[in-house]
């Protein structure tokens, strides 16, 4: 899982208190028995995947607002998982 995934989770599970909480809460506990394994980055990695979601805004390849998605595309490619599967519901 990369960082920023399990920024948003955290956030929904603890700050935002939503309709998503319950699940956020499911998928933080529930982690290590479906096999995933969060990581970081090198620090400088932070700076490339920051530099990365800002292209894929300015080139409208993300759509507004959407800075953390890019960021989680990049941590995913530098950690070279081939395979990233998301959704935003």
């Amino acid at each position: 899982m990369p960082p920023t995934a399990i920024q948003e989770l955290a956030y929904c599970a603890l700050e935002k208190q939503c309709a998503e909480t319950p699940l956020a809460l499911k998928a933080l506990q529930q982690m290590r028995s479906w096999n995933l394994s969060p990581f970081d980055l090198k620090s400088v990695g932070h700076g490339i995947t920051e530099q990365f979601s800002a292209k894929l805004l300015r080139a409208g390849l993300l759509p507004e607002g959407e800075f953390h998605d890019g960021l989680i595309l990049a941590e995913t490619a530098l950690a070279g998982i081939p395979v990233l599967v998301t959704s935003d519901g």
